[in-house]
């Protein structure tokens, strides 16, 4: 049986968890529009997508920008 103040610390510790990863979709979006390959490497990793965006965006921003957003939000 654990004690009410052991209890409580557990509850507060996943609140912050899950406030946490609810502003991670906003921070995913921020980064896709600022530098779309990171955006693409916070949701997706370091794989094929990642580098398509990477080529993409280093020929022009605005095709890795388009890319990127079709992979994260479509």
């Amino acid at each position: 049986k654990t004690k009410p103040i052991e209890r409580n610390r557990r509850l507060r510790a996943r609140l912050v968890r899950q406030r946490r990863f609810s502003e991670m979709p906003i921070i995913i979006l921020i980064a896709t529009i600022l530098l779309p390959p990171l955006g693409v490497a916070l949701k997706h990793g370091l794989g094929q997508q990642f580098l398509i965006s990477l080529i993409l965006t280093l020929i022009f921003y605005l095709p890795g920008l388009i890319y990127s957003l079709y992979v994260n939000y479509a």
